[in-house]
Formats: C-alpha cells, sequence, structure tokens
C-alpha cells in the first residue's frame, strides 16, 4: 500500500490501477477483500479480525516479482475458472468503521447490496456511460467501491490521478442556489426502490414537526456487521 498510495495534505488518496485489477479479480473468484492502510490508527489495524485472518501462515506474495509463464497459461485449463459461481448473497468485501465506539466493526457488503445501489444511481441518471469519474477516496473508505467499480458497471471511465495532479483539485466548484428559507441543503429524496421512514423510539412513523431516527429499507443495505448477524 505504501508504493501504491499518495496522501495529500486534505483527504485525499490516489489508488493505483493495479490495485483495481486485483479488486476484479478477486470479485470474479467469489472471494471477499478487506482493504486496510498502514496510515490508519494502530487501533483499527490491531483487534479481533486483523489477528484472526492474519497469522504467521499468511503468505504475502509481491506480483511484480512473479514471473509469469505463457506456456504453462497456455496449456491451462481455462475452462475450471467458468464453474466458480458468485451468486448475489455472497459478500463481496468488508469495510471497517472509523471505530467512533472505540472497536471498529466489520461491514459486509454483498454484491447485491452493490449492483442495487449501482441501477439507482443510474436510475436517476447521476451516472452515465459516457461519464468520467475521477477517482479520490482512499481504499479505506467505502465510497471508493463506487468510484472505482460503479463507472465500470455501467460503462463509464474512471481516471486514476497522477500524483502530481494534486494543484487541479480546488480549481472548481458547484454552486447551490438558495431552495428555502433556512438556507439549508435538503437531504433529497430517496433512490429508487428503497423506502426512507423518520419513526420515534418506539418504531412508529412520525408526524411532521416531529424528532425521530431516519430508517432506510431496501434490498441495497449492507448484510450487518461480521460476527453480530443480529
Amino acid at each position: 500500500m505504501n508504493n501504491t498510495q499518495v496522501s495529500f495534505s486534505w483527504p485525499v488518496t490516489c489508488i493505483h490501477h493495479e490495485f483495481i485489477i486485483d479488486i476484479m479479480a478477486i470479485e470474479m473468484a467469489c472471494g471477499v477483500y478487506c482493504p486496510l492502510s498502514p496510515r490508519d490508527p494502530q487501533h483499527l489495524l490491531d483487534h479481533w479480525l486483523t489477528k484472526s485472518k492474519f497469522n504467521n501462515k499468511t503468505v504475502l506474495i509481491n506480483i511484480r516479482s512473479t514471473w509469469i509463464n505463457t506456456d504453462i497459461i497456455s496449456d491451462a485449463n481455462v475452462d475450471r475458472l467458468s464453474s466458480i459461481t458468485v451468486t448475489s448473497s455472497n459478500v463481496a468485501y468488508i469495510i471497517l468503521t472509523s471505530a467512533s465506539t472505540g472497536i471498529p466493526k466489520s461491514i459486509r457488503i454483498r454484491h447485491q447490496d452493490f449492483i442495487h445501489f449501482t441501477h439507482s444511481f443510474m436510475h436517476i441518471s447521476a451516472l452515465h456511460k459516457k461519464d468520467n469519474v475521477i477517482q479520490l477516496a482512499a481504499s479505506t473508505f467505502d465510497s471508493h467501491v463506487y468510484e472505482v467499480l460503479a463507472p465500470l458497471v455501467s460503462g463509464a471511465t474512471v481516471i486514476m490521478l497522477h500524483p502530481d495532479a494534486d494543484a487541479t483539485l480546488e480549481t472548481t466548484f458547484y454552486l447551490v442556489n438558495e431552495i428555502s428559507y433556512i438556507n439549508t441543503v435538503p437531504i433529497g429524496t430517496s433512490f429508487p426502490n428503497y423506502k426512507c421512514l423518520i419513526i420515534d423510539n418506539f418504531s412508529q412513523s412520525v408526524t411532521a414537526s416531529q424528532e425521530g431516527e431516519l430508517f432506510v429499507g431496501c434490498v441495497g443495505i449492507f448484510a450487518g456487521y461480521l460476527g453480530h448477524d443480529d
């Protein structure tokens, strides 16, 4: 990660293009990836998930030092690759929370969660095939998936920033016109097939002007925390 990510003075990270290839390979092989960064706080890296999944038996592979024998590849039975079944209920990746409560939680995102969100994004015309999407988020943030894979799924183009391109990041702006007397930007409406409710402490819908908690429901909601199915 040290060789593939470059940090700027603000939360912007350039991810190497090989990282995208790795993500696609893992997903096509029905695997699950969990991005970590050495720049993350120690309490995010040293917890039960990393201790149970990474031990002395873990093998680290240097891809750049691996030689590919084209003769072996030509003789390989590539039909075996198509036997891998990836279902919508399979977990695609795991993202760790910021540990605001003291202990990071592992969020499980399934294939159907990501695909449904992407299709909803396209349905409201927020993403088109002719769009160019700049990849900005660090790989440890969930938004990096939508910056990288969502454009590829929709046929758009992903632009990987060069480390020296940071000077252009603050040269554009978007003006939000005043739309209400309270001078705030509204939360907006829900995505297609998403359901948003404001409920009280008794899980009942509130009336206008009453305070409550936002409840979001749809097939795109993540599959809960790893190790905490309840």
